[in-house]
């Protein structure tokens, strides 16, 4: 089977690089100490063990943010919940912007229901138990080919790719420019997939109300 020209173009993963580096060298015989990010030989000093437990212990930190987000973000979480279970929010009063959660998932619905497309997601969503594994687009879950690939928040990494290389089109959005996805996509927003996804839901119901009044 030929390699996706997609995943030819990808940047190598440089942790995987410096994980094989340092493999040759143990094998080699040299005495590593490991000082990379989340990697380190030594436990975590007791004081610092100590402060998380003093933090998580305290009842502030199980609030949510004082932020309620932007209101285009709210706007469709509170449409999502009346579409799917028939509940009247009021997105002024009682929605939490929460994208870090299933929850977060209302923008994307709300752009799929108006382009009448499907919403997939990464393995890092379907591991977290936020959306089933059938929604997993990726080398392990489903292989996509749809004429235009919208791709919210997503790096890019390698078995993702592997489920879209029958895409026509990819759409990426994403705050890092520099992100796997966005070096390989067709077209490309850099931003807060929170502002910019509402925004292209409210442009789409302008365009449609505009041609409904001519």
């Amino acid at each position: 089977m030929e390699e996706f020209y997609r995943i030819r173009r990808l940047p190598p993963y440089v942790f995987e690089q410096v994980n094989r580096a340092k493999a040759a060298a143990r094998n080699a015989g040299a005495d590593i100490i490991d000082l990379g990010m989340g990697n380190p030989d030594l436990p975590a000093p007791a004081h610092v063990l100590e402060k998380l437990k003093e933090v998580a212990g305290k009842p502030r930190t199980d609030r949510y943010s004082s932020s309620r987000g932007i209101p285009g973000l709210r706007k469709a979480q509170a449409s999502y919940y009346g579409r799917r279970f028939g509940v009247k929010l009021n997105p002024e009063t009682q929605v939490v912007a929460t994208l870090g959660s299933k929850e977060g998932f209302a923008i994307i619905e709300d752009l799929a229901g108006l382009l009448g497309a499907a919403v997939g997601c990464s393995r890092a969503v379907t591991s977290a138990g936020w959306r089933p594994h059938s929604d997993q687009v990726g080398q392990t879950g489903t292989k996509v080919a749809p004429e235009v690939y919208i791709a919210c928040g997503i790096s890019g990494a390698t078995q993702h790719m592997a489920g879209l290389k029958g895409a026509k089109r990819i759409l990426a959005i994403n705050s890092d420019p520099q992100a796997p996805l966005m070096l390989n996509a067709d077209y490309t927003v850099t931003g807060d997939l929170k502002e910019i996804v509402p925004a292209i839901s409210a442009e789409i119901r302008r365009a449609r109300a505009g041609r409904t009044s001519s």
